[in-house]
């Protein structure tokens, strides 16, 4: 009798990724983020753990992977196999990280060049402009390092940037 709830059992498999995982871990931040990397976090939230079947063996590590385990993982790997990059994502930090840094070097040479053309500066002169300029930030920043420290904290907070 397939209406009797013993004959039919329903199981469900939660899997959980908070909001903080997802933005530090996988640099997911927007819905499209986490469309294409949906499946990512998924199927690797399923290796990282085993739900077991308990036998005799004292050592837990040769307790046999639950059918029902084994059954989720190979559906996740199927069914969300067009959410996936397949990109690790400490590579798609690194990769992103690389590109703001580029982005922040285009911006400070943009920069640099309307402050020149601002105080008058000539082509012939802009590279000499250039050091003064850097000097001129050394100084800034070893005249108040207080507020710096708090400044490159804040970025390395924002930039998901640890100290080694």
């Amino acid at each position: 009798m397939r209406d009797c709830p013993a004959d039919s059992p329903i199981w469900r498999v939660e899997i959980r990724a908070g909001k903080q995982h997802l933005k530090t871990r996988w640099r997911i931040s927007s819905w499209r983020d986490l469309d294409t990397r949906f499946g990512d976090t998924v199927n690797e939230s399923l290796n990282a753990i085993r739900y077991v079947v308990p036998s005799d063996d004292s050592n837990r590590s040769r307790w046999p992977e639950a059918p029902l385990w084994q059954a989720v993982r190979q559906e996740v790997s199927e069914d969300l196999f067009e959410m996936r990059n397949f990109a690790d994502p400490d590579l798609i930090k690194s990769v992103q990280r690389d590109e703001h840094d580029k982005l922040l070097a285009q911006q400070m040479t943009g920069l640099l060049s309307t402050r020149a053309a601002i105080l008058g500066i000539v082509s012939a002169e802009i590279r000499d402009f250039a050091h003064a300029t850097g000097k001129e930030m050394a100084y800034t920043i070893e005249a108040n390092p207080d507020h710096f420290t708090k400044k490159l904290a804040s970025a390395a907070g924002r930039y998901h940037i640890q100290d080694n």
